[in-house]
């Protein structure tokens, strides 16, 4: 196991108790970016090779989260150490996750899984476009890569995709 991979992130201190944190495969890009948006602390690997999933998986207390059937169908993972994401749509992939592993965290950054903190407008002002400093009353920003993030059209665009509301999934309405 070279390059990138010396190092095995552990769970984040920000990661709050009986909070679920996950591992996921190279299969599931796109749904770890959604994933961390609505508070899932979740480590991905673009081109990491099974055996160092299962390694990190193991080693930092994580579920492996994955599409490959053998992948999660691995002996010396635990039943409960690994998640088979079975749709290959978007929507359900989430109601997948959703239904086993309702949503605790707050939200991440999509791109580095940093947990996001609101921010004094002030201290954006130069960061963000002026009509976006002007109309949006809310900031925040990753101390880890420094993305600074707001609102906007996102949201109601991400709703209308789905076509349910991933943080009231479960609570007895799919709107």
């Amino acid at each position: 196991m070279g390059g990138d991979f010396h190092r095995v992130p552990l769970l984040e201190e920000e990661t709050e108790i009986g909070e679920v944190a996950f591992v996921a495969d190279v299969m599931l890009g796109r749904l770890t970016r959604w994933l961390r948006i609505l508070g899932y602390d979740i480590l991905y690997f673009h081109r990491a090779p099974d055996d160092f999933l299962i390694y990190v998986t193991l080693e930092s207390g994580r579920i492996l989260m994955t599409r490959d059937r053998r992948l999660a169908a691995e002996p010396i993972l635990a039943p409960n150490k690994s998640f088979l994401v079975e749709s290959t749509r978007l929507p359900q992939q989430l109601k997948e996750v959703l239904s086993r592993f309702p949503v605790r965290g707050r939200p991440r950054c999509a791109d580095c899984n940093g947990l996001l903190v609101e921010v004094d407008r002030e201290r954006v002002k130069d960061l963000v476009p002026d009509y976006v400093y002007l109309t949006s009353p809310h900031f925040w920003r990753c101390p880890s890569c420094g993305k600074v993030l707001w609102e906007g059209t996102h949201k109601r665009n991400m709703l209308h995709f789905l076509g349910f509301n991933p943080w009231r999934y479960g609570e007895g309405s799919s709107e």
